[in-house]
């Protein structure tokens, strides 16, 4: 975000915020001018305009490493530890209810 402002000739100040929902809000009373790399999901497109995408990130699942588990579908009916309203719990949650 500094590079950005930079560039742009602007000034930086950064706020730190406990959870989304406190971000986003501050996003929606204009306490905020944009949010640093938050990923884009379908719920967040009905209020928030995107930049285009300029990095990929990809979901990963950690085992202990003497699991048998190889693949995601193997996990189905198991207890997955997600961070609740992340697009990552979206995304194994929409996966394993196939």
């Amino acid at each position: 975000m500094n590079e950005i402002a930079k560039r742009m000739n602007l000034n930086t100040d950064f706020k730190i915020y406990n959870s989304k929902s406190e971000l986003f809000d501050a996003l929606e009373k204009n306490e905020v001018d944009c949010i640093g790399s938050r990923t884009v999901n379908y719920e967040r497109r009905k209020f928030v305009d995107f930049t285009r995408v300029y990095y990929y990130d990809s979901v990963r699942v950690a085992v202990p490493e003497s699991s048998p588990v190889t693949l995601l579908k193997e996990l189905k009916g198991k207890n997955l530890g997600v961070i609740e309203g992340s697009v990552s719990s979206e995304l194994v949650e929409s996966y394993l209810t196939i």
